[in-house]
């Protein structure tokens, strides 16, 4: 979902900049420890549609194409990202209160794991026992089971 909101915003000729302001507006940003919400962490459907028409003055504003973006967004990404990404779907989803937000797809979730792993031991290659053994461990980890990663191997 970044990705196209991204490539869209590129294709629309908004400077980098000026699109990581978009992106923050719907994802949010994480400073250190601290989570600023935005769209994806309204808790009802309402909510979001409040904090939408909120920020389509700023969206307007912030680019001379703010407008196109506003309406591409409303009509290919807003009801979907209402529909299965903010925080009252994420959290009956199982990702936990504030959720995890799931952005990748089961393949790049364990692979990550497992070059967090490599990266961690100073490995290049990975035995298949130590690939095991890693997400077995990652598995059973309390902490981890709150994460993303986790619902790759749930699958």
């Amino acid at each position: 979902m970044k990705d196209n909101i991204s490539s869209k915003l590129a294709e629309l000729g908004i400077p980098a900049e000026i699109s990581q302001e978009f992106r923050t507006d719907i994802f949010g940003k994480t400073i250190g420890i601290n989570k600023q919400p935005r769209l994806i962490d309204c808790l009802a459907p309402d909510k979001f549609n409040e904090k939408l028409l909120a920020l389509t003055g700023e969206w307007k504003s912030h680019h001379p194409h703010g407008e196109r973006f506003l309406n591409y967004f409303m009509k290919y990404k807003a009801e979907l990202i209402k529909k299965t990404m903010t925080a009252d779907f994420l959290s009956m989803s199982g990702l936990g209160f504030p959720p995890c937000v799931y952005n990748q797809n089961g393949n790049k979730c364990v692979s990550s794991a497992l070059q967090r792993e490599k990266a961690a031991t100073g490995k290049k290659r990975l035995s298949l026992p130590a690939v095991s053994i890693c997400l077995k461990k990652q598995y059973n980890d309390r902490e981890w089971k709150r994460s993303w990663p986790y619902l790759a191997l749930e699958i």
